[in-house]
């Protein structure tokens, strides 16, 4: 459903003309080469003497909820926004408002394309994550002279060729974005691909004279396509095009930009683009298309003549939402049929997600009021635990089978006093809670998560619930919230902490210096009387910070620049791709410096200090019996750099050091306050800790809280505190619930003051219903009067008992039994749930016989599942011993590990150990009473473990298994081979079972010591698969006895050791040294015992 809805939601129809309403934006100066203004005060009022009627028309239009600021264009360049129409239809007119003209004598030349973009030359979608980036298509190479114009024919299409600025590399499979469809004439100065309109012989124009820009009180510039030739036809599915071309000369220079509204644009894929015509003016740092991430204000008029899904209007839902509360949906939702046929709704859904849309969940929507064609329609998202955002949309289908969708919408989901603090995303970028991850990597810290892109200002209400409020704007604020946090702050006992660039700027939107007075939120607040705004930092260049020696926020980062010898850089170009507009304060005489920054700029990472001039960027301060620390930098763009150290490079803001993180860690109270994570089934009791922890020896004799989260699912019984802090020290306490049981207010005090760390108190529960990662909150928290802790939430998860269902399929199968086995053996691990689930015998353990168990209720020997042994069907008995051997180097035995009294085995588990340099085990053969048994069997050096199960019990027998044993050329006198861990079916574990004592035997004659050295003849001669080979020595010597093939290389040496005088036999099993079988054929075997040499001849059979 996803996809569907993001192609048929590319573009919004509205029915009016629109007003923007005050977002309280303030204007501020930015460098030239800057393309986004914001206006002060703005407030858009249509010129309604220049607007077409629009009778059933409707005008195709981007989100205009109040735009605000304007995005610049120069001389040669080129803007276009991109429309999908939703059905057939006729184009009727066009609407350029202009925000800002420049020089008087700029032109403007209005053109309606269809365009090949949004798709590359495979026909698949750019990748919107690659052009997040400079966003670079290419464009036109007029005379191939490496610079990019919009005029010409030969397309550059970014295989490998770069421009003459910056060697971009271009986004790939790029195409012209104007289209591959030719028209046979057009306006001068406008591309003729895929032109639409005009198409008569009259460019279509503005210039400020007749059409004056919103600060001389114009508005719409509506032109109606009849005047300029003929109304176009799009079909459903077209994409089309408003393109705004400056031809003008931009005057006498002194401001050649035009302005127009413009807005982010959040859904994908991206709808607008801009071709820079000035050599390298784009933000790839190349000139051609790029791109863009907002929407232009540019309007198309249409005549629908076939029918179209509903249309979404006046949607609502708050901006955040609460734990543990359903959110409210609402919309109007129209329909209509431009055919003249049936119209109306038929249906509606919400679709929601957690995770990005890698999971989608879905909720009916239904018709509260009105009719089905305009009627008020409603849905509830059910209520969350967890999170910190929830994205939806909704998708309506009208009578006839058309289906449309809205935008994609964000709730920030919040915990209020439940979470430690609330972290305010409070900048023009867009970000997702993932910024919280970059500002504060290295604390693990719980925060509810607001971004002020998506939601409105937090009100005062909302920042009550927390006693640390962390707020960031980055490069630049998105709105002033300052009012709000000054009563917040105000109530006293709050921490503040706020950081970014230009942050100073909306109190007095102004640079250079600056002064605060009383009264003044930054003076009040803040602890400053100065500021100094960009005024001599260069907006492209670098910053040299200084940290403080001792300081207990840059103290450590102090040590880390003295001990690598690093340059302390502010480089937000370098580190966040945004210009340097870093402020120097003057403090008042409360506020202590945590930072300093030089006056002046450098232009690489490890330039010389730029002046001998210091001051202060950033601060503390206390005032109203509340705390603050000011940044006046985005703490993301530090960095420390010197090419001769190691590392050469730090990026400070997401490491150990990062100012944010020490700041917020030293903001964060004393005391802790976290509820622990269980899991439980269905009837279980769950025991909730609360667990406290002090930073210091601080004591209290006083604690009050509200717990919450658990109506669902969970039966409160009551307090224990046996054993807790509280109970230690004879606090008395008492609580009440609410009237729905959903909230415990509780309090508790004594005379003994409480100061070590552990379990406070402990909150019993009952299990009552299915629950996954539920979350158990505390809110509202106080120690003694005025200590506030850092609180944690406890998840539960509750399951369905379902024993012997491992897999968590709602079956037991076969296949249950086999992960038992698997588990045993160490192959896979079991989570909390599959140990309780597997030990269907309830013994506390996992064993073989529940495995056995599972089984046996598989094919109906077992009733039911646990199975409860109170008439002790399931005890098994046996003994087991081996006996000890005499064995030669080189020969194979078979060892039985014997058995007696054996009885009732329905599952053993056990381990073979042995020698491995002395001994190899080829495998276990096992009694054939246990031939439909499941065995499983893993062979590591000098270890073989095995594990058994089955249905029916093994008695009677005399022996578990036999063991091929083979000795090798490491065995010496003597080694044992052990039977350990053994465990038939759940009886205790016996460590040593039985052991099996192997020594060597040594072959005399008559036990008579050889007079010569003599080397037999082999017997058998020839053979397969073994013969044997006889030697003698009358003396102590080393020995080597080898085989070789007929061209003398050696195959296997049998023998090579210090031997006593005596007759030896060994045994040849016709492989070579690698334990690989020779082919067949004839071999020599040769002896070498001191001075005495001798070779014979064997033969190998196959």
């Amino acid at each position: 459903m996803k996809m569907k809805k993001i192609y048929t939601n590319s573009l919004i129809s509205l029915l009016a003309v629109f007003t923007i309403v005050n977002n309280d934006l303030i204007a501020k100066e930015i460098d030239e080469s800057a393309e986004i203004v914001h206006v002060a005060n703005f407030q858009y009022t249509p010129n309604t003497s220049q607007v077409v009627s629009r009778t059933l028309m409707d005008t195709l239009i981007h989100g205009y909820d109040g735009w605000g600021s304007y995005f610049s264009m120069s001389p040669g360049d080129m803007m276009i926004t991109v429309y999908r129409a939703e059905t057939d239809g006729n184009l009727k007119a066009v609407n350029i408002p202009v925000a800002h003209w420049g020089s008087s004598s700029d032109d403007l030349t209005i053109s309606i394309h269809k365009t090949s973009y949004p798709f590359n030359t495979n026909g698949d979608e750019y990748d919107q994550y690659s052009v997040n980036g400079a966003g670079w298509l290419g464009g036109y190479d007029e005379d191939n002279n490496g610079i990019l114009e919009l005029t010409g024919s030969n397309w550059i299409d970014g295989d490998g060729y770069y421009g003459n600025c910056n060697n971009t590399d271009m986004i790939d499979n790029n195409q012209d974005p104007l289209g591959t469809f030719s028209a046979s004439s057009g306006p001068t100065g406008t591309p003729l691909k895929g032109l639409l309109w005009p198409d008569g012989s009259t460019a279509a124009t503005l210039n400020p004279a007749d059409h004056p820009d919103l600060n001389n009180g114009g508005g719409d510039n509506w032109i109606q396509l009849l005047d300029y030739g003929t109304e176009p036809t799009v079909a459903q599915g077209d994409y089309i095009c408003v393109a705004v071309h400056y031809t003008g000369s931009g005057g006498d220079g002194s401001d050649p930009n035009v302005g127009f509204m413009h807005k982010q644009y959040d859904n994908r894929p991206w709808m607008s683009l801009k071709f820079y015509g000035i050599e390298c003016g784009g933000t790839s740092g190349e000139n051609g298309w790029h791109i863009r991430g907002v929407v232009f204000n540019f309007q198309l008029q249409v005549e629908y003549t076939s029918d179209r899904g509903p249309h979404f209007l006046e949607s609502s839902a708050n901006d955040h939402a609460y734990f543990n509360e359903n959110i409210p949906i609402a919309s109007r939702i129209t329909d209509d049929n431009p055919s003249d046929g049936s119209a109306g709704v038929a249906s509606a859904t919400i679709y929601y997600s957690l995770d990005d849309w890698a999971t989608e969940m879905t909720v009916s929507m239904s018709m509260e009021s009105g009719t089905s064609t305009d009627g008020q329609w409603v849905g509830e998202i059910p209520a969350q635990s967890n999170g910190n955002s929830l994205s939806y949309y909704m998708e309506a289908e009208d009578v006839n089978g058309n289906s449309n969708s809205s935008p994609d919408y964000t709730i920030m989901l919040i915990n209020g006093s439940a979470r430690n603090a609330l972290f305010i995303n409070n900048s023009i970028n867009y970000h997702s809670e993932t910024i919280v991850d970059s500002y504060l990597s290295t604390l693990g810290v719980d925060v509810d998560y607001i971004d002020t892109k998506i939601a409105d200002a937090p009100d005062l209400d909302l920042l009550r619930e927390y006693s640390l409020i962390i707020e960031v704007t980055g490069d630049f604020f998105q709105l002033n919230i300052s009012e709000n946090i000054r009563q917040w702050y105000e109530d006293g006992n709050r921490r503040y902490v706020v950081c970014g660039q230009d942050y100073l700027w909306q109190f007095q939107p102004q640079s250079g210096q600056t002064f605060y007075y009383e009264e003044s939120f930054a003076y009040d607040i803040l602890g400053l009387t100065e500021s100094f705004q960009e005024f001599y930092w260069n907006t492209n260049e670098s910053s040299r910070l200084v940290a403080l020696e001792d300081n207990f926020i840059s103290g450590d980062l102090y040590e880390l620049v003295q001990n690598g010898n690093y340059f302390l850089n502010y480089a937000p170009q370098y580190e966040q791709n945004h210009n340097n507009y870093i402020d120097g304060l003057v403090l008042g005489a409360n506020a202590e410096p945590l930072i300093n920054v030089y006056e002046g700029s450098f232009g690489w990472l490890e330039d010389g200090d730029p002046s001998s001039n210091i001051m202060p960027a950033g601060l503390y301060n206390e005032s109203y019996g509340s705390k603050v620390i000011f940044f006046a930098f985005n703490p993301l763009g530090v960095n420390v750099y010197n090419s001769n150290s190691d590392p050469y490079y730090i990026q400070i803001g997401q490491s150990e050091y990062g100012l944010l993180q020490h700041a917020v860690e030293f903001m964060l109270p004393g005391v802790s306050a976290d509820l622990s994570d269980e899991n439980a089934f269905i009837g279980d009791t769950v025991w909730v800790d609360l667990d406290v922890s002090m930073t210091d020896d601080t004591s209290y004799f006083a604690f009050e809280g509200t717990f919450s989260g658990f109506d669902e699912g969970m039966e409160f019984l009551g307090f224990d505190t046996a054993g807790t802090l509280m109970g230690d020290a004879g606090w008395y306490y008492t609580f009440n619930t609410s009237d729905d049981t959903s909230e415990i207010y509780f309090a508790a005090t004594g005379d003994e003051d409480v100061v070590a760390d552990g379990t406070l108190l402990t909150l019993v529960f009952l299990a009552t219903d299915v629950m996954e990662d539920f979350h158990v909150h505390l809110s509202n928290a106080v120690f003694n009067a005025d200590m506030l802790p850092q609180v944690g939430s406890g998840s539960i998860t509750v399951l369905a008992l379902n024993y012997g269902d491992v897999n968590f399929n709602d079956n037991v199968q076969a296949y249950d039994a086999s992960l038992i086995l698997q588990y045993l053996m160490n192959y896979i691990e079991f989570d909390w749930a599959q140990e309780r689930l597997a030990d269907v015998t309830l013994d506390a353990t996992i064993s073989a016989l529940d495995a056995s168990v599972i089984l046996q209720y598989i094919v109906e020997l077992v009733d039911s599942l646990p199975y409860d042994d109170t008439s002790n069907a399931l005890i098994a008995t046996g003994n087991t011993w081996m006996e000890d051997m005499q064995v030669h180097i080189g020969q194979e035995y078979q060892l039985a590990v014997a058995m007696e009294e054996a009885n009732n085995i329905y599952s053993i588990e056990g381990a073979i150990e042995f020698d491995p340099n002395a001994i190899q085990v080829n495998g276990l053969l096992w009694n054939q009473s246990f031939g439909n048994f499941f065995i499983e069997e893993e062979s590591t050096d000098g270890l073989i473990r095995f594990v058994v199960a089955g249905i029916n019990p093994v008695g009677g027998i005399n022996e578990l298994f036999k063991m091929n044993l083979e000795v090798l050329n490491g065995f010496t006198d003597a080694t044992s081979i052990n039977l350990i861990n053994l465990r038939l079916n759940e009886s205790s574990i016996i460590d040593l079972a039985s052991s099996s004592e192997i020594s060597q035997s040594v072959l005399s004659a008559e036990d008579e010591i050889p007079y010569q050295f003599t080397l037999h003849n082999n017997y058998p001669n020839p053979f397969n698969p073994e013969t044997n080979i006889q030697f003698d020595i009358p003396q102590e010597l080393p020995v080597k006895l080898a085989i070789y093939d007929l061209s003398g290389k050696e195959v296997n040496i049998l023998v090579q050791d210090t031997f006593a005088p005596g007759k030896y036999k060994v045994m040849w099993n016709g492989k070579d040294q690698y334990g690989q079988p020779v082919s067949a054929g004839m071999y020599i075997y040769r002896i070498e015992a001191g001075n005495f040499r001798n070779t014979k001849k064997l033969i190998l059979l196959k």
